[in-house]
């Protein structure tokens, strides 16, 4: 299957990935599931892996970046999206904070 990074954290080396069938956003986890490289996926990337489920929540194995950079701006246009809004406005909005809030949830 193929993807985009819609987060990273590669200290963590973990990702999630909007998928080609637009169906379950897949997880990545662990150096040990990426292919080809020893640089992490960054948002926006177009990876190809291996999906798998585990406890009914999609895994990425065997991840490989195709394209960096192939669609940055997808995390964003999807938030939006959810909201109603366009990539534009989401980009400017202002949100009020939450004792505790994680930053864009």
């Amino acid at each position: 299957m193929r993807g985009v990074i819609v987060w990273s954290d590669a200290e963590k080396a973990s990702a999630v990935i909007w998928c080609e069938d637009q169906g379950q956003l897949a997880y990545a986890r662990g150096r040990d599931n990426l292919m080809g490289g020893e640089i992490w996926p960054s948002l926006g990337d177009l990876v190809e892996f291996t999906v798998g489920a585990i406890r009914g929540i999609r895994r990425a194995r065997e991840m490989r970046v195709i394209a960096e950079e192939w669609h940055p701006s997808l995390a964003i246009e999807l938030h939006a999206a959810a909201r109603g809004l366009t990539p534009l406005d989401e980009a400017t909005a202002v949100y009020p904070m939450k004792r505790n809030a994680a930053v864009w949830r």
